[in-house]
């Protein structure tokens, strides 16, 4: 039972959800008892739902409890484990603490390279982002271009996996100030993100607001505006949903 971030997106229905789960976590702990692999899943997707509405302290409370019950049931060597401590990781980055965030994105990382495991490359994506965060670039730019290298080998580069990797390349590029290769990153991930995911999809969004910055740092405004629809006024504009194109008086 497993609870993405978007399912709860008004507070009664969050609150519903999280009685549910508590309610199956219950049951899962009456009936497999409280250290089992059932009770540490239903403990990671509260974990999930609270990480979704921003309660983050409380999302970090059922990711420990999940890590440590994991830790016992399947060992510190266990792709399951290895998930955990990315979700952790992933908490502590957005709370700030970037160390703490290095350090279980690290040992996530050991686990997930020694079991051959694709989600090694998310993982990367992560640790360069924070080594780019700390001014390591050339760190950061080597996590990237392996997890790139990864998700080309794993799914092709026709890929949404393969696209972020791109999207995260061209940050760095652009906090290098390299705008062309960022924009040349950009607009290859915005290729693939189109069709692999529709013009519809939040990640698709992303990437024209990325593209949009790069127009705006190059003073570009009229082509910033065709990819950021933040910037066009309403009153000028035909929304088509993440894209808007400017109408001519």
């Amino acid at each position: 039972m497993c609870i993405r971030d978007s399912s709860y997106n008004d507070l009664g229905s969050f609150n519903k959800g999280i009685c549910l789960l508590r309610i199956y976590g219950d049951i899962c702990k009456d009936i497999c008892q409280e250290k089992s692999k059932q009770y540490a899943s239903t403990l990671m997707s509260i974990g999930h739902a609270y990480h979704g509405q921003i309660e983050y302290d409380k999302a970090l409370e059922f990711y420990h409890r999940c890590e440590r019950i994991r830790a016992t049931v399947f060992g510190t060597s266990h792709p399951e484990y290895a998930q955990t401590l990315y979700q952790i990781g992933r908490i502590y980055r957005k709370q700030g603490e970037l160390e703490k965030s290095f350090s279980y994105f690290e040992r996530c990382a050991f686990i997930q390279m020694a079991n051959r495991s694709n989600e090694y490359a998310a993982t990367l994506n992560s640790m360069g982002t924070i080594l780019r965060i700390n001014g390591d670039y050339d760190k950061a730019l080597q996590s990237f271009e392996k997890s790139q290298r990864i998700y080309a080998t794993a799914f092709g580069n026709k890929d949404p996996h393969y696209a972020i990797s791109l999207i995260c390349i061209g940050i760095y590029h652009q906090e290098r100030a390299d705008i062309a290769k960022a924009l040349g990153y950009f607009e290859t991930s915005e290729k693939i993100l189109a069709t692999s995911l529709g013009k519809l999809h939040s990640d698709y969004g992303r990437i024209l607001c990325l593209i949009g910055n790069i127009y705006y740092m190059k003073k570009v405004y009229h082509d910033c505006l065709l990819y950021t629809s933040d910037a066009a006024d309403d009153l000028l504009c035909v929304d088509l949903g993440c894209r808007r194109i400017i109408k001519k008086k």
